[in-house]
């Protein structure tokens, strides 16, 4: 198992960039945090794919990419990934996009949501770009005691584009 500060057995949300045989260790070392999990890029292959779908009860909000989501699938449409990995487990899946933004739905519900890229005038370092969107934004939008799906991505979307 994995070695951490005593502090941080507080946290209420641990976001994880790793393979799926370490979710184990990290459910129980943080059995009342809000796991997200990117997995790592070269674990998103279709040799990995029982590995991945088995994995996804155990988190709560798991993000791949469309290209790593749709290896381990074997297809490509947006909104039948994102309900696969809910159909799988997953509690929330994010599909991120790139600039065509990212697809979310929660396991319970029909209705998905599609969050716009930001545009930026100028890229200069991509850099963490999607960590930073998977670790703060979704974290920071969603709370497990809402039940509401609106309520639960409201934080996310302006109040104007909630469905």
């Amino acid at each position: 198992m994995y070695q951490t500060p005593p502090v941080y057995q507080e946290a209420k949300a641990v976001y994880l960039i790793r393979t799926a045989p370490s979710l184990p260790d990290w459910r129980a070392m943080f059995p009342r945090a809000v796991l997200c999990w990117e997995p790592e890029q070269q674990y998103m292959v279709r040799a990995n794919a029982a590995s991945f779908r088995n994995s996804l009860p155990m988190i709560d909000i798991v993000s791949p990419n469309l290209l790593e989501a749709s290896q381990v699938y074997g297809f490509t449409d947006p909104a039948s990934l994102v309900r696969a990995m809910l159909d799988d487990g997953a509690r929330i899946a994010v599909l991120r996009m790139g600039e065509k933004g990212s697809l979310a739905g929660m396991r319970g519900s029909d209705t998905m949501f599609k969050i716009p890229a930001v545009s930026v005038p100028q890229i200069v370092d991509q850099t963490g770009a999607g960590n930073t969107y998977g670790a703060g934004s979704w974290r920071a939008g969603w709370k497990p005691a809402v039940s509401a799906w609106p309520r639960a991505t409201g934080r996310l979307l302006p109040r104007s584009r909630w469905k």
